[in-house]
């Protein structure tokens, strides 16, 4: 049996043995939610409301989703041909509307993101917890992988879930020069896709912030739970 850890990365930039790619086919419209609308540029912004606000939950077709199963196919046949070991998450209905005690929402997204759901610091994979409630359950088809890689010796961490209120949003954030973040301060939210690694200890972490989907309470819960998180505002 190996000696060597089943996970181990701490930058953006070694030698790529093994990743996730996420598969396109069971993604669905989104359904708007205050999380939603702050990534959505002003410029259309009517149209693709009402777009969203229709077709949401709802799967897309074949003939929109054809073209980016070909590309994401593409890029796991060019890693596999350099060597690199790819997985891939089940494949869920995400078009079941779910709730909460404290939320509703008509759908999922997908699983075609895995960036966004979970990240690797040293030896240890950390689930984010995302800011929109269409995300919720993101998680779910990764678990098989995740559970796999935690019984060969991965240590694993998630995220304490976020209640998802509608304390958690502002209701009239700003765009533009003034512009205020959709995201209150009342519990941590992130993507993992907001953290770069850029070394081996804690203080090689940085925190990008503040994007529409990170804030202030997430830079305290990281800098807690890895000792020292550099921070990078971004406006």
């Amino acid at each position: 049996m190996s000696s060597l850890p089943v996970v181990n990365s701490h930058n953006e930039w070694d030698h790529l043995e093994e990743v996730i790619v996420g598969v396109v086919d069971g993604t669905v419209v989104s359904p708007w939610e205050p999380g939603h609308e702050a990534m959505v540029p002003t410029q259309g912004l009517e149209e693709i409301r009402d777009y969203h606000l229709l077709y949401g939950g709802q799967p897309f077709t074949e003939e929109q989703l054809a073209p980016a199963r070909k590309e994401v196919e593409d890029f796991v046949h060019v890693l596999e041909a350099e060597g690199v070991i790819v997985r891939r998450p089940d494949i869920l209905d995400n078009s079941e509307p779910y709730s909460t005690p404290d939320f509703t929402s008509p759908s999922g997204t997908g699983q075609y993101n895995p960036r966004d759901v979970m990240t690797v610091i040293g030896q240890e994979i950390i689930e984010s917890n995302m800011s929109w409630r269409a995300r919720f359950f993101e998680y779910r088809p990764y678990r098989r992988l995740v559970m796999d890689y935690f019984k060969r010796g991965a240590r694993w961490t998630a995220s304490p879930k976020a209640m998802h209120t509608d304390d958690l949003y502002h209701p009239h954030h700003k765009r533009g020069p003034d512009w205020e973040p959709v995201t209150t301060e009342v519990e941590p939210v992130w993507d993992a896709a907001d953290l770069t690694r850029c070394g081996r200890d804690s203080r090689s972490v940085i925190l990008r912030n503040r994007p529409a989907v990170t804030q202030d309470e997430t830079r305290i819960s990281k800098r807690r739970q890895l000792g020292v998180v550099r921070h990078q505002h971004q406006r």
